[in-house]
């Protein structure tokens, strides 16, 4: 069911980007991020160099956290893990819809921020571990880049799990890609403090 949710998210979000934005223009951007945190850049484009994608992947700790960001998609961070514990986490902007199907009893989590709490919905099978989890840095950071939606979700059988968030399309800042690194790097930290990974 999360799964569903996350893609149901994920898809929605594509749908409301502005069409095209020219990413090589972030290029020397991205260069010195990577060049930053020693991590590995690249830029690959399509046949004809119709639209171009950048990517960085940083290595923190065990763990690699890659951004992507193209002509036609927003930027993602992703981080794939080695799950210790069946958990499943998807977070989202609210919007009206969200408000109405929480109305008619659609079931959230709160977790007791009422700032983050009003922004976002909240669905995952433990309540406890979320509230532990989404703590008081990982919420502000969240609330300050207004990030679209994260989704934490778990392969039982490959016991492999990916934590994946979608930030909008118009970051251009050098600082704030660098805190949204930082907030990747707080969350794979407390994800491992909580033994999820």
């Amino acid at each position: 069911m999360l799964k569903k949710v996350a893609e149901i998210l994920k898809g929605s979000y594509v749908t409301r980007t502005s069409g095209f934005l020219d990413v090589k223009a972030k290029a020397e951007l991205f260069k010195e991020i990577s060049a930053a945190l020693g991590g590995a850049f690249s830029m690959s484009h399509t046949p004809g160099n119709v639209l171009s994608t950048l990517r960085i992947g940083i290595p923190y700790k065990q763990w690699e956290i890659i951004l992507t960001e193209s002509d036609t998609r927003p930027l993602k961070f992703e981080v794939a893990f080695e799950s210790m514990l069946y958990y499943e986490l998807v977070i989202g902007l609210e919007d009206s819809f969200d408000k109405i199907l929480k109305k008619l009893g659609k079931t959230e989590i709160e977790v007791g921020d009422m700032a983050f709490d009003k922004q976002y919905l909240i669905h995952s099978n433990d309540r406890e571990l979320t509230c532990k989890l989404l703590n008081d840095s990982i919420r502000k950071k969240i609330l300050k880049h207004s990030l679209y939606n994260i989704s934490y979700l778990t392969d039982k059988k490959a016991k492999r799990s990916g934590l994946t968030s979608v930030v909008n399309r118009t970051l251009s800042d050098k600082e704030a890609y660098l805190d949204l690194v930082t907030l990747h790097q707080l969350l794979a930290d407390s994800l491992s403090e909580l033994g999820i990974v």
